[in-house]
């Protein structure tokens, strides 16, 4: 399962339709446990990744936790 996370900011809508289109799996999360259990993560963005500063505290710990054991990112 894909987890798109929902911090707030991005197109979220449309990440989950294009992932659909392609036949992938995927779950609008913000729940730290969803993203720790996910095989692959999502951060929609905004235009630049510096509006990812509104993560907040615990989806920052599982989507980092997560990648640095090796989940891959978009």
């Amino acid at each position: 399962m894909i987890a798109i996370v929902d911090y707030g900011a991005g197109n979220i809508s449309s990440v989950k339709k294009a992932l659909a289109h392609l036949g992938a799996e995927a779950q609008v999360t913000a729940d730290p446990q969803g993203i720790a259990n996910a095989e692959r993560i999502v951060v929609p963005g905004v235009g630049h990744f510096c509006r990812c500063d509104a993560l907040n505290q615990n989806l920052r710990h599982a989507v980092l936790e997560s990648v640095s054991g090796a989940t891959p990112l978009l």
